[in-house]
């Protein structure tokens, strides 16, 4: 049965339970008082549900299981509904405290404008997504919540989040890939990107456990190619292997090795697997450089935790790499040639395979396959910003000191701890605004003083004081004003890796 879903506040709110739609208190009251069906002790956090649409938007949700314990109570049915084909992602995002709730519900509020060309989300948490296909890349990272979700959380019921099987879960095997490339390579760039050659490898298994996910111990391997133990990466240091024994081996070794570990992954394992990885791109091509066929390997969660419906050989189309994955060269290129036709969004090849209608004699896929989750890209439309290296994410969210340094080895540890910063933290909005006030507190050792006043809001020129959420009228066309900012700009990367 499909899960319905009532949007809480926000532009065009399905739940209407007092006379003013934006009466932040007496909704905060409701949802997260102490009468409240959600919230049976103040000890524990208030759980409802995210929404991320493919422009990049958020909204807060009530799952009709959820919203039957006010109709009990006496509350009136939410206006209108929605279901998850409506959004790119549903995941579960906690509060705290009712101030937690409160602050959330005054981030989605519609604000006042001077000019009103028409209805649209003015809010300060989506006036940014008001266009464009974001939501694909922030969709995946809350995907990985609801991952970790449906493993740390058994007992709950995954239809809140629209997932009808959880069975899956028992045979998961999560593995990660790691590869280093020399800094100076002269060979033509489709050439390099063909073949990359990396100078060493890692690879690692890990586990679930209630504490979290884990490393397995013994599981990590670092080989280095003897034909190319005498380069290095220029801008970083070589490090000893700390997880095991670094082996210096010829190229067909390392390839057999890696044979024997990723090939007939599917097949071997009796259930998904999830394979982490830091620049997708680059580990697709390195892994069929060793002789691994990756092509039937999907990009990201999506149809893990929801499976979609598979017909005759739509099934079987091979994989191609989305826009978002052009790194540093190949946009350099494509800045030089650049044409006034319509420039293609981020996530251009999900997109097109999300618009694809089922027909009605479909039938539901396996979950079997493995799953590569780009840690690189979760890292990058979380805090957006890139990172060219995974021991360069690690040290930004406080889990590793030193980030000039290299060894595929401890880069596929590395890789689960970032992973796991990652899914296990609060909702996307949330988790990049902790990160950033903790950075905040380390540049500012000296705490401000409780007289002082935190800085007021910049003001909005075209703010309206008189301005009324209400007067917006309900279902209203949408415009579309222009989103600022350009996601195809000329970044340096600064490395394939």
């Amino acid at each position: 049965m499909t899960t319905k879903y009532f949007q809480i506040g926000g532009f065009k709110p399905n739940v209407r339970w007092f006379h003013d739609d934006w009466d932040d208190k007496k909704l905060v009251e409701t949802l997260a008082g102490p009468s409240s069906p959600l919230r049976p002790s103040v000890e524990q956090p208030l759980e409802l549900v995210l929404g991320i649409k493919a422009t990049g938007s958020s909204h807060l949700l009530l799952a009709d299981i959820q919203a039957a314990g006010f109709e009990r109570a006496g509350r009136q049915r939410p206006y209108g509904f929605t279901t998850v084909a409506d959004y790119v992602s549903v995941s579960p995002i906690y509060f705290a405290s009712a101030s937690d709730l409160e602050k959330k519900l005054s981030s989605l509020k519609p604000k006042a404008r001077k000019k009103r060309e028409g209805a649209w989300d003015s809010s300060q948490a989506n006036k940014s997504y008001a266009n464009g296909n974001d939501g694909f890349l922030r969709g995946e990272f809350e995907h990985g919540r609801v991952l970790y979700y449906l493993l740390q959380e058994p007992q709950k019921n995954p239809a809140i989040y629209s997932i009808s099987d959880t069975t899956w879960t028992q045979n998961l095997r999560i593995l990660s890939f790691t590869c280093n490339r020399k800094t100076f390579d002269g060979r033509e760039y489709a050439e390099k990107q063909r073949s990359p050659r990396p100078l060493d490898y890692g690879w690692a298994e890990g586990v679930s456990l209630q504490s979290g996910i884990r490393v397995q111990q013994g599981s990590a391997v670092h080989f280095v190619r003897e034909e190319e133990r005498l380069l290095k990466v220029s801008d970083r240091k070589q490090v000893t292997f700390d997880y095991g024994t670094t082996k210096t081996i010829r190229s067909e070794e390392i390839d057999s090795l890696a044979r024997d570990f990723f090939g007939d992954l599917s097949e071997k394992s009796g259930g998904p697997v999830i394979l982490l990885v830091h620049n997708e791109k680059l580990a697709r091509s390195a892994l069929q450089e060793l002789g691994i066929e990756t092509s039937r390997w999907k990009s990201g969660i999506a149809e893990l935790l929801r499976p979609q419906p598979a017909v005759g050989s739509r099934a079987k189309s091979t994989w191609s790499p989305p826009q978002y994955m052009n790194d540093y060269e190949e946009r350099k290129q494509r800045s030089r040639n650049r044409s006034q036709s319509p420039k293609s969004g981020p996530s251009d090849h999900i997109t097109r395979e999300s618009r694809r209608s089922p027909p009605a004699t479909s039938h539901t896929k396996s979950t079997n396959g493995v799953y590569i989750v780009d840690v690189q890209t979760l890292y990058r439309s979380t805090m957006q910003i890139t990172e060219e290296y995974i021991g360069g994410i690690a040290q930004k969210l406080g889990l590793l000191k030193d980030r000039n340094q290299w060894c595929a080895g401890n880069e596929a540890v590395y890789i689960f701890h970032v992973w796991y910063s990652l899914i296990s933290g609060p909702a996307i909005d949330e988790y990049r605004a902790m990160v950033m006030n903790a950075k905040e507190h380390e540049a500012s050792p000296k705490p401000q003083a409780p007289e002082q006043r935190a800085p007021e809001e910049p003001v909005d020129d075209d703010y309206d004081e008189d301005f009324d959420p209400n007067d917006i009228v309900q279902g209203a066309n949408e415009a579309t004003p222009h989103k600022g900012g350009d996601d195809d700009s000329d970044t340096d990367y600064g490395s394939d890796y």
